[in-house]
């Protein structure tokens, strides 16, 4: 488009202009010449604030990505079979050995990881495109049916705007607290320092919306084609 506009200007001035009109012209050049460059604001100084703002932009977008490992960590240490000595304050229905509790710890995960997933589909087009419906989160183990099904429902009768990324992460809220509930956290500590890692990765995936929605002021962009 600009070379374009660039083309139409020089055959207009060559072809199109008078001797008086190009002198004009030529002048009027002269002059914004002089305010880009050798003006109050050099258009290099504030070029240099461009760079500096898009390598700043790039590096809190990375940044921004959630990583699981704090989280599974933190799952790890503070999620455990319930001791004896607590089996009155449980109601008996909780795990009753390793593998249960193990699979308790991947379903935790496993939502987070879904939110994560969920929230990446809404913002970026690549991850839209590898997971166009939620038939491939099923397919790929992130969602079971049920779950399908209540994310759709939801959804369609409450969130018509679509954002549903957010579903998975009250999954984990609850199955933390039932967690706290049967004894396999033994302290309200321990269950403040998990759901802050919950809430943590939660605010993670919401501000990747915040670089989707929000670009480089257009005036950056506008310098930088000018020099």
């Amino acid at each position: 488009m600009y070379l374009g506009l660039y083309y139409f200007i020089s055959f207009v001035y060559r072809f199109g202009m008078s001797p008086d009109a190009r002198d004009q012209f030529e002048r009027l050049s002269i002059t914004f010449t002089y305010y880009l460059n050798q003006g109050t604001i050099p258009l290099a100084f504030i070029l240099g604030f461009y760079v500096q703002s898009v390598h700043t932009r790039w590096w809190n977008m990375w940044m921004t990505v959630a990583w699981i490992d704090p989280l599974a960590m933190t799952c790890s240490a503070t999620i455990n079979l319930p001791k004896p000595s607590e089996s009155k304050n449980n109601s008996g229905s909780g795990p009753k050995t390793k593998e249960d509790l193990e699979l308790i710890k991947k379903t935790l995960l496993r939502y987070c990881n879904l939110g994560l997933v969920l929230a990446c589909r809404s913002a970026s087009k690549k991850m839209s495109a590898i997971y166009p419906d939620l038939e491939g989160l099923v397919r790929d183990g992130l969602l079971t049916d049920k779950e399908h099904a209540e994310i759709e429902k939801m959804s369609k009768t409450y969130l018509p705007h679509g954002s549903d990324w957010w579903q998975p992460f009250q999954w984990a809220y609850a199955l933390l607290q039932d967690c706290y509930d049967k004894g396999m956290i033994d302290s309200p500590i321990a269950l403040d320092s998990i759901r802050k890692e919950v809430t943590r990765f939660r605010g993670q995936c919401s501000h990747m919306f915040d670089y989707d929605m929000v670009g480089v002021p257009i005036i950056y962009t506008q310098l930088c084609v000018f020099e």
